[in-house]
């Protein structure tokens, strides 16, 4: 695929108990997709001071959007004229952050590909392969099987039920855009 005149965004969330994640996915994309990537967006609230560091990484092509809870309450409030889900209210493990992967769409319009990453997905090579570029878009939700696999050699882990939390990686193709709702083409990854 020759990706020469294609732009590609990244989307990553999460707070100041996420920064090293957050840090460890950049250093993998910028390690193995340098030529690849035109912009990492991290909607957080953590400090300026952890924003500085991380930074560092990858001069230029960091941008840092504020996502607050009070950002994300005020948002929530006027799409939906409702109250927060108490599943979601301040502080819970699986806050307000993972809702930062809607604004992928915000960026379509500037970018032919924005990929969410979970900010512990660990980049291990180039991310070329799961953009969504014969489909809308592109879910994938780990190694599940893999891990599931691995977990079941231990004999009290495997009495217990693994977690299988979703997440992960979701690729979309600008052309999404300009799809109905009874046009989308899905691809697992």
């Amino acid at each position: 695929m020759n990706q020469q005149n294609k732009k590609v965004a990244i989307v990553l969330a999460g707070d100041e108990k996420l920064d090293f994640a957050i840090a460890n996915v950049i250093i993998g994309l910028k390690r193995y997709n340098e030529s690849l990537i035109d912009r990492v967006f991290v909607y957080t609230d953590m400090p300026q001071e952890k924003r500085d560091k991380i930074s560092l990484i990858w001069r230029d092509k960091i941008a840092f959007v504020a996502f607050g809870y009070e950002d994300f309450e005020r948002e929530f409030s006027c799409a939906t004229n409702e109250e927060i889900p108490e599943c979601i209210a301040q502080d819970k493990r699986y806050g307000h952050h993972i809702y930062a992967k809607f604004y992928c769409f915000d960026l379509l319009r500037d970018y032919d590909y924005v990929i969410w990453l979970d900010s512990d997905v660990l980049v291990q090579n180039s991310i070329e392969d799961i953009l969504a570029v014969d489909t809308d878009f592109k879910w994938g939700n780990g190694q599940r099987k893999q891990i599931e696999a691995y977990l079941s050699n231990f004999a009290e882990i495997n009495e217990q039920e693994i977690a299988k939390r979703n997440g992960g990686v979701i690729s979309f193709s600008k052309n999404i855009l300009r799809k109905t709702s009874h046009s989308f083409k899905v691809r697992m990854l």
